[in-house]
């Protein structure tokens, strides 16, 4: 039986004085009342309500925020949204401490490839990459497609010659959103938290949506990466020597990269040094880390990281390892093998191991720069 929540007092006021009370706070403010429950955020919407003077400042403010230079996002300046970079042009997603990068962001020039498409931004069935993928623009059903599935034919509004091919669009498949589309990004990470990296990597696959949303190599605990890329990689090179292998595991960004995206230096100290096999980075990382602007989160990260003495899992320093915590949980070690240079008093006080489990299974990682 469905629970019925009586509405509070202020959501029973009539729109006129929502709308007057929201006009009279500023951005973040409205934007907070929105978030509150689900009548506001269907009835407000403080990009509408208040100036686009207002918004656009905002927006380019936290656009040029340290926040959203971490995390990879870029403001539309037409839908005033924030999204990923293969989301815009490739020359609209210049560093936004280059010079181009500012001077777009100060002119407020970028625009996502759905406002692109709708108002016809760019020339009628023109290639625009996003630094992956080539997209063609068309002026008839404003939709934007690959090379594969774009539109033929010159636009409408022009007459078109016997030789030419006529104009046709095709329809962009509609797609139902699933049940975990809908789900809000903070209960996916808590649900990707909790399972593997191959089924979070799997679950990232399976929608756009999802493969927006869902960042396996910041979400999934750090001794669950290490353990799953350390043990795929042993077995895709058993009994093969260093000289012969063809690629190897960075350990930073999680993956399993060619031999030739790696430095000299890094191939030699694994072949040397096997013990610390666990620092292996490729040449992407190493560049984001020593040439990053900024304040560099990944190199505070990569200094923190340590190897665990008991189960071979990598750990933050003054953490509890969390391979450890698996085992002690299934019953393979005890408490003295997991805090060998601590005891219990006699008063038996717990609680200055339960302390180290805080934000053991959050899945907080190193932002990228």
């Amino acid at each position: 039986m469905a629970s019925y929540a009586p509405p509070r007092l202020f959501e029973c006021l009539p729109y006129d004085i929502h709308f007057e009370v929201v006009r009279h706070l500023d951005f973040v403010s409205a934007l907070k009342l929105a978030s509150t429950t689900r009548f506001f955020h269907q009835t407000l919407d403080p990009r509408v309500i208040h100036s686009g003077e207002e918004v656009e400042k905002f927006i380019r403010e936290r656009d040029k925020a340290d926040q959203s230079r971490v995390e990879g996002l870029f403001a539309c300046y037409h839908c005033y949204r924030f999204l990923p970079k293969d989301r815009f042009a490739k020359k609209a997603t210049f560093e936004r401490q280059s010079k181009k990068g500012q001077k777009i962001t100060d002119e407020g020039r970028r625009y996502c490839f759905d406002c692109s498409a709708k108002y016809r931004v760019y020339e009628h069935l023109r290639p625009i990459s996003n630094g992956k993928l080539r997209y063609y623009f068309c002026h008839n059903c404003g939709q934007y497609k690959t090379k594969s599935a774009k539109c033929e034919g010159p636009p409408l509004d022009i007459d078109w010659e016997h030789d030419e091919v006529p104009a046709s669009c095709g329809l962009k498949p509609v797609t139902q959103r699933s049940g975990l589309d809908t789900l809000p990004a903070h209960l996916l990470k808590m649900i990707v938290s909790h399972i593997g990296y191959d089924d979070a990597l799997h679950l990232a696959m399976v929608t756009r949506t999802l493969k927006e949303t869902v960042q396996p190599v910041k979400w999934v605990a750090l001794h669950t990466r290490f353990r799953f890329l350390r043990d795929k990689w042993a077995m895709d090179t058993l009994d093969v020597e260093i000289d012969a292998m063809e690629a190897f595991p960075c350990y930073m960004c999680c993956r399993t990269r060619p031999r030739s995206k790696f430095t000299k230096n890094q191939l030699h100290m694994v072949d040397k040094y096997r013990q610390s096999s666990w620092k292996m980075r490729c040449q992407g990382c190493v560049q984001r880390i020593y040439h990053g602007h900024g304040k560099n989160l990944m190199k505070t990260e990569y200094k923190r990281r340590r190897m665990c003495e008991i189960c071979k899992c990598v750990r933050r320093g003054r953490e509890t390892c969390g391979g450890c915590m698996e085992l002690y949980v299934k019953g393979a070690i005890d408490r003295r093998t997991m805090y060998p240079d601590t005891t219990l008093n006699r008063h038996h006080d717990y609680g200055i191991f339960l302390n180290r489990l805080d934000g053991l299974f959050d899945g907080q990682d190193w932002e990228e720069g």
